[in-house]
């Protein structure tokens, strides 16, 4: 007791009301909801703008070649995805993944539809152009006869052909292949945006 009233004794009234005022303020924001998720989110888009910028920036075609590899050698191709298996979609989700981006798991129907929504926005680049076109965009096909749609990555260009690297079931597994520019097959091709990149986790590149 006689601490209590030597503390009161001490500070003026103003600074301990303050003091007071404040430290319910913090436990407030602490607890609130709101400031929980915004703090949360500003650590992960931070984490994603730095693998963002390493994958296009500053990691080496030959890097990005040789993970391809060693994620997929041997590994088996399965519409099914059973364990240790990958279609053309989760094939490419993984290896983004595997470089710090928020893909969830989709099919590439879904891809397509988030990338035309994205470029809706004009938060992507959907390639016209054959001089446009980068290694490491993202290439869609569509199976007129089937109806589905194929994913592939772009991993080199020569002469107006596209060197495209994907899972697939005529092989069975991981392919590596070429494909001319103007082949009919060819639905699109994009960058890789950072609105791509971070997936769902902001709500306006849903």
């Amino acid at each position: 007791m006689k601490i209590i009233l030597d503390f009161f004794r001490t500070y003026p009234i103003w600074v301990i009301v303050t003091s007071i005022i404040i430290t319910l303020f913090v436990i407030f924001l602490c607890k609130s909801k709101d400031f929980s998720i915004d703090f949360s989110l500003s650590g992960k888009v931070k984490a994603l703008e730095e693998s963002y910028s390493y994958f296009t920036e500053r990691a080496s075609d030959k890097e990005k070649l040789i993970k391809w590899v060693d994620l997929y050698y041997q590994k088996q191709y399965s519409k099914q995805r059973r364990w240790g298996t990958y279609d053309c979609s989760s094939a490419i989700i993984n290896y983004l993944n595997s470089y710090g981006a928020n893909f969830k798991d989709e099919n590439v129907e879904a891809i397509k539809y988030r990338i035309e929504r994205l470029s809706s926005l004009n938060l992507i680049t959907i390639k016209k152009a054959y001089k446009d076109i980068q290694l490491w965009d993202l290439i869609i096909f569509s199976q007129s006869t089937s109806g589905n749609y194929h994913i592939g990555i772009i991993y080199d260009k020569l002469k107006g052909n596209l060197g495209y690297l994907d899972m697939n079931g005529t092989m069975d597994t991981m392919g590596a292949q070429f494909i001319k520019f103007n082949d009919y097959r060819i639905d699109k091709i994009v960058g890789i945006s950072f609105a791509l990149w971070s997936g769902d986790i902001l709500e306006r590149y849903k």
